[in-house]
């Protein structure tokens, strides 16, 4: 097996019919696999047959040092979608060089925070070119209260007509936490959600806290008190999904019942993220949408819809 020798040559001088080049040091044994996937004529972006129904990767720099690896780091919905549903990811913590060959084999990227990272005008080139040709991306902002978190995600997305409120001060959406928060995850209830949109089908609230409002000219997936929370756009083949906040990345916070002391309050006693919102069926539903091409992509626990 060529992946067995990986350090010490680069696969295409040991495998045939001309397989995808991929610089040695962006090569994991996921992308390995996948590039052998478009070899054998799964085109760009995946294949509909292989182990993994849809491939992505997420781009955040390092967590937080209370962060807790896979449940409350940038990595925990990439840990979350690799064990829950037919979805294959890696996460970036650091900034790769993002060439063609290096974004080929996946369907879609998660922009987290991307503080810090430099991307030069021909990497930016590349990205949209991506996107054109039939990548997704969805993105998140809510990370720190400061511009910076988003400014590079704007950046890269400039091309679509949608960013990120770019005022300096912490966020301007989800700021308090309403009644019974507490037991929701310490996060404010977001509704608002348009009916007409397939993202989102069946979802009445996720949670959120200090997130950012998204300006532009796309089709809108929430609103809530005059600020947009959620919006897509196609571009040419591609589709892009912006939204608020990133509580709904951290399944350690909505895979859990409320705290105790929530039962011994009346009022708040059956609330809880479980019983109240709808995060899995909403990243069911956001990739599907990004990936229309990928319908075998499901999320355990979470059916498809009967029409009305």
């Amino acid at each position: 097996m060529c992946w067995k020798v990986l350090l010490f040559a680069s696969c295409s001088r040991i495998l045939s019919h001309d397989p995808i080049p991929i610089p040695i040091r962006h090569l994991t044994l996921r992308r390995f696999r996948r590039s052998l996937e478009l070899r054998d004529g799964g085109g760009a972006g995946g294949a509909e047959n292989s182990e993994h129904c849809l491939t992505f990767m997420s781009w955040g720099t390092v967590a937080v040092p209370a962060a807790v690896p896979g449940e409350s780091g940038m990595d925990a919905i990439v840990s979350w979608l690799n064990g829950a549903s037919s979805a294959d990811g890696e996460h970036f913590a650091e900034k790769p060089e993002i060439t063609p060959e290096f974004l080929a084999p996946y369907d879609l990227i998660l922009l987290q925070n991307l503080r810090g990272w430099e991307i030069s005008e021909g990497e930016v080139q590349v990205f949209q070119d991506w996107v054109r040709a039939g990548g997704g991306v969805m993105a998140l902002s809510g990370y720190e209260g400061d511009v910076a978190e988003v400014l590079v995600t704007n950046r890269l997305l400039s091309f679509t007509g949608l960013n990120y409120a770019s005022m300096s001060e912490a966020g301007d959406t989800s700021i308090t936490l309403g009644f019974c928060g507490y037991c929701l995850g310490s996060s404010s209830r977001q509704e608002g959600w348009s009916a007409e949109h397939p993202i989102s089908e069946g979802i009445s609230a996720v949670g959120a806290f200090a997130g950012r409002s998204i300006h532009g000219d796309g089709a809108i997936v929430a609103q809530e008190e005059g600020k947009i929370l959620g919006m897509t756009q196609e571009i040419d083949a591609g589709r892009v999904f912006l939204f608020h906040d990133d509580w709904i990345s951290y399944q350690g916070a909505w895979i859990q019942d409320a705290p105790s002391e929530c039962t011994q309050n009346t009022e708040c006693k059956f609330v809880s993220p479980l019983q109240v919102y709808q995060v899995p069926r909403l990243w069911r539903n956001a990739f599907k949408w990004l990936a229309p091409g990928r319908e075998c992509f499901q999320v355990e626990g979470v059916a498809a819809l009967e029409p009305e």
